[in-house]
């Protein structure tokens, strides 16, 4: 089954990474339980973002944080740029935008506490996306008016959250497109059935919220890789029998 032979190419390929990354920390850092903790977690949010079969989507802030915390075990410039090298190439990207997701990630928390970035991630917006730059300039500018801006619990993030984004109105649902050729029915097709196959290896009363889970880890995907940005999406699933397998009457 396809599913199967992805998944496991994907795992060899993390398995790789974290024996190559061991390497680079023999040489370059050292043993010592904050370079496993780096190690394993940076490890752990890759698995994430790359598998998208999750019960919770890694966003770019989480990623971000992974890197920077593992780039920080290397005091040498050269230790880091070789590790660096070899994530990038692991994750499908390139360099710069490893680098860049992590200044981004620092730029966000530099700006405003965790409790906030966590409080907006709630509502649907990761403070550390470029996209959201001008959100993040607001909350920066929300929490400096605070008599002290270092001591904000997760009440008071949300309350913060609430008043920078007020509550504006949602854009319409996209309209999705009808098939209207073989080909493109003949895609669905295709794509239903890997689907199936993948959920077949998932405990039946687990399969729906696992399917809802991986749609929805698909939109860092649809925003980075489609260059889909504006649409919210609103799909309806109705069980039914197939065609032609009705109840015998």
């Amino acid at each position: 089954m396809q599913s199967k032979v992805s998944y496991s190419q994907h795992d060899q390929q993390l398995k790789d990474l974290s024996a190559e990354l061991a390497k680079f920390e023999a040489e370059y850092v050292g043993e010592g339980p904050m370079v496993k903790k780096a190690h394993d977690e940076l490890i752990s949010i890759l698995d994430q973002h790359v598998r998208h079969w999750k019960q919770y989507h890694t966003s770019r802030f989480n990623l971000g944080r992974a890197l920077f915390n593992y780039k920080a075990l290397y005091t040498a410039d050269r230790g880091w740029m070789v590790a660096l090298e070899y994530i990038a190439a692991k994750m499908g990207r390139d360099p710069s935008t490893v680098r860049n997701i992590i200044d981004d990630y620092e730029r966000a928390r530099a700006a405003v506490p965790d409790t906030v970035i966590v409080a907006a991630r709630e509502k649907g917006i990761d403070l550390s996306e470029r996209k959201h730059s001008s959100k993040l300039e607001a909350f920066r500018a929300a929490v400096v008016k605070l008599a002290d801006p270092t001591k904000i619990d997760e009440e008071e993030a949300s309350r913060i959250v609430s008043e920078v984004m007020g509550t504006p109105e949602l854009p319409k649902p996209a309209k999705i497109p009808a098939l209207v050729t073989p080909e493109q029915v003949k895609q669905r097709d295709k794509l239903s059935e890997k689907i199936s196959e993948a959920l077949a290896e998932i405990p039946a009363d687990q399969r729906l919220t696992q399917l809802v889970a991986a749609i929805t880890a698909l939109e860092t995907e649809m925003f980075d890789v489609w260059g889909v940005i504006q649409p919210v999406v609103t799909v309806r699933i109705k069980p039914h029998t197939a065609v032609g397998k009705e109840k015998a009457a």
